[in-house]
């Protein structure tokens, strides 16, 4: 059971890493103390002197891939590796400005989320790996300049009310002060670029950069009364010690000013308090309420309430719980240690989920730590190993274990050990050999040092339990000289041969199941819950009507394919949309429904891949193949020959004649020109056997020629299609990084071993492949896939079903994205010259990120008036969920003879209402969110994996590194900046060496570098300049 308030002192004491107190005290020590502690202002007045809600310092153990490419290998055996040119040439500067105008903004984006959150010591808490860098607005088609544009008017943007993602002045949140070691309150003053400035109820400012509070209440005060505040503050982005600080005004305050801010946010904080004592037990028992015995539950702070507080009557009109109540429990439930925490990407503000760490897992760690406080207590007095406890055994154990790895691996401080110089026979290396088993007793430590390392499962600031960690490692002592902290604790688990070396912590963030120690018990995928195909009364049969499904040859989920119809018009045509429809045969209660809805989508990380679907009942029954006659849902437009949609519709089918064929072929056939490919490939590890066999036949240009003016048209279409969308407003959609792929030569990906000891006599070949400069990877193909989407939001808005927008949603605060476009993007569209980078920034900061929504409205960003994601129900539980609500209509349709325009819809005919979508939304769009993050984290991983291989053990050649500063992220602290490694368009730190000073380093500044320092287990690397590049600063 949770410990009470009265009891939750006793676990307070906690053992110390001292070298980890030390650096600690030096960070701090430099940093100041922000305006006084909490006691300081409590007696001054500004908060309340004895707050009932425990802060964070009173935390408790609460116990209760890709297609074909011509490969040029660097690195690696034989073949011979091409020669890598390291002569960048006189040109450089050019070519950064053509990088610059094309992707250097989306890059610095990239690197500015990076590096947004660094703890006080400088260790990264959550960086984002590689993402898919937004694309442009100016990308080099052939199409003719826009004559007209019609981007949409603010009034047009949906109004999602409190369920948003940005915040607006006037709106609290709650703070987390000092590395979360306690809360305070804030109103949100204004956005002003990259950094958000607060005014708190201690009567301070803060301004950081723009992240996501855990806690909000939109509105809580007006606007106007933070205008006589506003004159007090800074009115652009700082830097240095004050960012992120609790800083005083540097004039005293007139007294009115400011005054009912605080007042009413010291009210509500009171009002929180009380709300706790009345309803105390009840949340003190939140965790053994919610949390189930061994597998991680997810709730939002509505869920969470309702389970707590059922039968209270402490409501609103409306049956909500008060804000203040709402307030008391979340700043309760993460009070502790371990037990319930907030998910990385989870849109708080928004109505996101809780993570609730099972029963099992926190009944365990606070095993661990009483294991921890006998074995030190008993090793100081002297006492024999026998009486130190059974983590005197797994000492012993993991020292014999470690030693023997590193006859083979070496250590390194950077989060991975070394390649093996043991080379296995025979490809099983990647299931590994057992060495030894853990006993039951010693498994503690080790699920321990993964509910830390792994799952994060330890709340931020849980200091007691880093510090059972650390001393955990300490007593293994094979880690002198080095940071006792999660990066040297997975380190350690690989040394110990509990995770394979090349493992990263996606899978464990993720929880996805049979991963690691303790995930073994998470519902799994399955076969069980699919039907009888609903709609076979009321399928069209497409006949031999050409499919096109346009994708890589190694893809096997074939969920969409394209056709195109005449019509009596020659100007006019129909576009079809042919979408795999697993919903029809598939039970919404079902347990496969339930394991979609619980995953989200397919996870696709680049050493293994989890099928949100069963994967054998996919390619047996709903995967589109040729010759199979597979159920599908066809999104149909008709187009006129400017691509304006005249007519659309959403009917039944089954599709037979599929013609696969790649992006390429199609790009190679519609253009007239052939697609060129000047793919570097960088290879560390085993040159890999020849290319993966297609998992289908594939057509070549030769072989569709009878199919070449369908394509053309398709392709026509496209490019019309592009040049419409831009017209209102939307941006380039595309990706543009640089790429992993893992090959193991054969095994397959197996579950951990539970409380065993592996070891691999081998490695992963990594081919990490880029592009060059200014490359884009899209064509016209994505806008035509954008029409599924479009004709779904129109024929579900035209019969008021219940479904999943995605929109832009209105932001008061700021400048409209469509004014903005208007009076600045347009104009220089219209002149057909490139956007400069930072007007491009600030347009696609204006716009904001889309976010799901019942209520229909534009996407900005795409440029449509009103669109649903539905092209992939194979991988994606939200367009399961669609293609569910779109059946359940057609059937209704057949049945009366009528469509629903012209009837009032009764919602009780589709398998979700409106009011149960809101319900499902804030998990739907948290799991997307942290799925995105955790694929980015992955394969940035993946990359430091190869760059350490590469750098340290001289497994590849890699090339003069160049780094280009950025102007909004210089100056993060006095010793680096931060930038982009232009080779793979990576954000790095630059180490400032002794003959550079900070004021002379400008944004665009090119620098030769070295590799400094990686983080593999992070996704952070380091660099440091050996010489200004002569060229760049030309």
């Amino acid at each position: 059971m949770l410990r009470s308030l009265s009891t939750s002192a006793q676990a307070r004491e906690s053992f110390v890493c001292w070298q980890c107190l030390a650096s600690w005290r030096q960070g701090a020590r430099g940093k100041g103390r922000g305006g006084g502690g909490v006691r300081a202002r409590a007696r001054a007045g500004a908060i309340p002197s004895r707050p009932l809600l425990p802060t964070p310092q009173q935390r408790s153990l609460s116990t209760s891939v890709d297609a074909p490419i011509r490969i040029t290998y660097v690195g690696g055996p034989e073949p011979p590796k091409a020669a890598i040119s390291t002569d960048l040439g006189s040109n450089i500067r050019n070519r950064l400005r053509i990088w610059e105008s094309q992707i250097g903004s989306d890059v610095a984006a990239v690197a500015a989320q990076a590096f947004e959150d660094v703890n006080q010591a400088g260790r990264a808490l959550n960086t984002t790996g590689v993402t898919a860098y937004t694309g442009k607005l100016d990308d080099n088609t052939e199409d003719e300049l826009i004559d007209e544009f019609h981007p949409f008017a603010e009034q047009e943007l949906a109004d999602v009310g409190g369920k948003r993602t940005f915040l607006l002045p006037g709106d609290l949140v709650e703070l987390q002060i000092l590395g979360n070691r306690y809360q305070e309150l804030a109103i949100f003053v204004r956005d002003l670029g990259l950094q958000s400035q607060f005014f708190t109820m201690s009567g301070q400012w803060v301004q950081r950069r723009n992240t996501h509070p855990t806690f909000y209440v939109p509105g809580f005060v007006e606007q106007r009364e933070l205008d006589d505040i506003l004159p007090f503050l800074p009115n652009s982005d700082i830097q240095g010690d004050k960012l992120n600080k609790l800083t005083r005004f540097q004039e005293a305050l007139p007294q009115l000013v400011g005054k009912s801010c605080i007042r009413k946010m010291l009210d509500f904080w009171r009002q929180a308090d009380d709300a706790f004592v009345k309803l105390a037990p009840k949340i003190e028992a939140a965790h053994q309420v919610l949390a189930r015995p061994h597998r991680t539950a997810y709730a939002s702070l509505d869920e969470i309430a309702e389970k707590l507080l059922a039968g209270d009557n402490a409501r609103l009109p409306g049956g909500k719980f008060p804000k203040t109540t709402l307030y008391a429990i979340h700043r309760r439930l993460l009070t502790h240690n371990i037990g319930i925490y907030t998910q990385q990407k989870g849109t708080l503000r928004a109505g996101g989920e809780y993570g609730i760490v099972s029963r099992s897992e926190v009944s365990e760690t606070s095993s661990v730590t009483q294991l921890v406080r006998v074995y030190i207590a008993e090793k100081a007095k002297g006492a024999p190993p026998v009486r130190r406890g059974p983590l005197e055994g797994f000492v012993v154990k993991c020292q014999r274990l470690i030693d023997e790895s590193r006859k083979h691996r070496q250590f390194t401080p950077y989060g991975m050990i070394g390649p093996s110089s043991e080379k296995s026979t025979g490809t099983q290396y990647r299931e590994g050999c057992v060495r030894e088993k853990f006993t039951p007793a010693e498994n503690l430590f080790v699920r321990f040092l993964e509910s830390w390392a792994g799952l994060k499962s330890f709340n931020q600031g849980a200091l007691t339990l880093e510090s059972v960690g650390s001393q955990i490692l300490r007593s293994i002592d094979r880690y002198d000289d080095v940071l006792m902290d999660e990066k040297i604790a997975w380190t350690f688990l690989q040394e110990i041969g509990i995770i394979p070396p090349w493992e990263t912590r996606a899978p464990y963030v993720l929880r996805l199941p049979q991963t690691g120690q303790r995930l073994q018990t998470e519902a799994n995928v399955t076969d069980r819950g699919f039907v009888e195909d609903r709609l076979a009364n009321i399928r069209r049969d497409w006949g031999d009507l050409p499919a096109f499904c346009i994708d890589a040859p190694t893809a096997h989920e074939i969920d969409d394919a394209i056709s195109i119809e005449k019509t009596d018009n020659k100007d006019e045509h129909w576009l079809h949309i042919h979408v795999a429809d697993p919903a029809s045969r598939m039970d919404v209660a079902g347990a496969a429904a339930e394991f979609a809805q619980i995953i989200g989508s397919n996870v696709y990380l680049p050493d293994r891949v989890l099928s949100m679907l069963d994967s054998k009942v996919v390619q047996s029954k709903l995967s589109l193949v040729s010759g199979k006659k597979r159920p599908c849902m066809t999104f149909s437009a008709k187009l006129d020959i400017e691509g304006k949609m005249l007519d659309y519709n959403v009917s039944a089918g089954v599709l037979n004649n599929v013609v696969n064929l790649t992006p390429e072929v199609f790009e190679e056939i519609g253009s007239g020109k052939k697609v060129p490919d000047d793919t570097i490939i960088y290879t560390v590890g085993e040159t890999p056997p020849a290319s993966s066999k297609p998992s289908r036949k594939m057509s070549s240009v030769e072989d569709l020629f009878d199919h070449h003016e369908s394509l053309k048209l398709l392709n026509h279409f496209g490019r019309l299609r592009l040049k419409l969308l831009r017209s209102q407003g939307g941006t380039y959609i595309g990706a543009n990084k640089f790429s992993v792929h893992v090959d193991f030569r054969g095994p397959q990906w197996t579950q951990s071993l539970i409380g065993q000891s592996c070891t691999h006599a081998g490695d992963p070949t990594i081919h990490v492949s880029s592009k060059g400069i200014g490359r884009s990877q899209n064509g016209t193909l994505s806008y035509l896939m954008h029409l599924a989407s479009e004709v779904c939001a129109k024929w579900c808005n035209a019969r008021a079903i219940p479904t999943i927008y995605r929109v832009t949603p209105r932001n008061g605060s700021a400048e409209s994205a469509p004014d903005y476009f208007r009076r600045v993007v347009a104009p220089i569209l219209k002149e057909g010259k490139h956007i400069p980078p930072e007007i491009e920034q600030q347009y696609q900061t204006l716009v904001g990120p889309a976010q799901p929504s019942t209520v229909p409205g534009p996407h900005i960003a795409v440029g449509a008036e009103m669109l649903v994601k539905c092209t992939s129900p194979l991988r994606r539980y939200g367009d399961l969920l669609v293609h569910w609500q779109l059946g359940a209509a057609l059937l209704e349709e057949h049945r009366t003879g009528r469509s629903l325009t012209s009837v009032d819809t009764d919602e009780n005919i589709f398998p979700f209402t409106t009011a149960q979508l809101n319900s499902l939304l804030p998990r739907i769009d948290t799991r997307e969110r942290v799925i995105r993050k955790a694929q980015n984290d992955a394969e940035m991983a993946w990359f430091m994996q190869f760059i350490l291989r590469a750098w340290k053990f001289k497994e590849a050649e890699l090339p003069q590194l160049t780094f280009i500063v950025k102007d909004f992220l210089k100056k993060e602290n006095s010793e680096s900046t931060t930038g982009v490694v232009t080779q793979f368009a990576v954000p790095a730190l630059m180490k400032i060496p002794e003959w550079l000073e900070m004021d002379e380093i400008s944004p665009s500044d090119v620098f030769e570098v070295e590799i400094a320092d990686i983080d593999v287990v992070g996704g952070r690397l380091t660099v440091e300049p050996i010489r200004r590049s002569e060229s760049g600063s030309e």
